[in-house]
């Protein structure tokens, strides 16, 4: 391995087979794997069980430890562990420890770390890993053992399809899953009985609209607003649309969120509203007012820049880990 110019990282996924669409990224190698390729600064491979099963018809378990002794990875990431059959959360978990064993730190990735059985995994699975990265809030959640071993991040946008374009033919859009969301559908209502136009489309992967990945950043980036709700039962999240949003460099209207607030300043980078009326009001406001609109979009897109690239983002996880600076 000292041979190698880069650090070598390998990816795992159980990603269900659900979630497996025809794009040319997947939904989650899109905001993990994609990102660290861009840096420069690691070689990936990605190991996918459900996949390697669906597609060889054999067992993953002995397939994952023969490819990570070959693979002698300097880091393992793994994301979107959804177990429903125990025992191959336990092979998952020994294949780990052994990478630990031999000095290769382990951290799982988080794109959602909120409910209880969540939180009940990620809590079981610390055992077994060095860290939890979460990139839906910015702090640890309440209640877990050894907070210090929980990393608040964000989502690392993939630059290709995420980057600020100045033809925005889009007015207003909100992207995203309405069902069994009732504040969502609330707001969207709201909108529609004012007669304001909104492009509307469910998300990457939503039941709603299987958008392709290029379709879905094609709006983000046309949009001139965008709009988000951030309401979780539990506790406040920051979605990767805020983030993909400033990337494109439109203007996000957020939900009054706190979570949000640990990143970016409101009515300087954003726009926040607190209720139905209110995100009518100031979507009609800023639809009539370009000037207003895109000051406060630029400033939002220019504070992305400043602090929440791709490149931000791995230089503090590799810095966490590793306790130096690779920017």
């Amino acid at each position: 391995r000292s041979g190698r110019p880069r650090t070598h990282v390998v990816f795992l996924n159980n990603l269900p087979s659900w979630t497996i669409l025809p794009v040319i990224h997947d939904l989650y190698d899109l905001n993990t794997v994609e990102p660290l390729r861009l840096t420069g600064w690691a070689t990936v491979e990605t190991f996918h069980t459900t996949r390697y099963q669906e597609t060889t018809g054999r067992p993953w378990g002995d397939a994952l430890r023969a490819y990570l002794a070959q693979s002698q990875p300097d880091l393992v990431l793994t994301a979107r562990m959804q177990w429903e059959d125990p025992a191959e959360l336990e092979q998952f978990l020994t294949a780990t420890d052994r990478c630990r064993q031999n000095g290769t730190p382990v951290v799982a990735v988080w794109t959602d770390l909120v409910t209880t059985d969540q939180i009940a995994l990620a809590e079981r699975m610390l055992a077994h890993v060095d860290w939890h990265t979460q990139i839906d809030r910015p702090v640890p959640p309440i209640g877990v053992r050894e907070s210090r071993r929980y990393i608040p991040l964000w989502t690392p946008m993939d630059t290709r399809f995420f980057y600020q374009t100045m033809l925005k033919t889009i007015p207003a859009s909100f992207v995203g899953e309405k069902m069994d969301r009732p504040e969502r559908q609330r707001m969207l209502d709201a909108v529609h009985r004012a007669d304001i136009p909104l492009y509307v489309s469910g998300g990457r992967g939503s039941a709603e609209a299987r958008l392709s990945t290029e379709q879905y950043v094609a709006i983000q980036r046309s949009s001139q607003i965008g709009i988000n709700v951030t309401s979780h039962p539990t506790a406040p999240q920051i979605k990767g649309r805020i983030f993909e949003l400033l990337a494109c460099g439109g203007l996000l209207l957020e939900w009054d969120n706190v979570a949000i607030q640990a990143y970016f300043e409101p009515d300087v980078d954003y726009v926040s509203y607190t209720h139905p009326d209110d995100l009518v009001d100031k979507l009609r406001y800023y639809l009539a007012h370009p000037a207003d609109r895109d000051r406060i979009a630029c400033r939002g897109h220019a504070t992305f820049l400043q602090r929440f690239t791709l490149w931000h983002y791995w230089d503090r996880l590799f810095t966490t880990i590793w306790g130096r600076t690779w920017r």
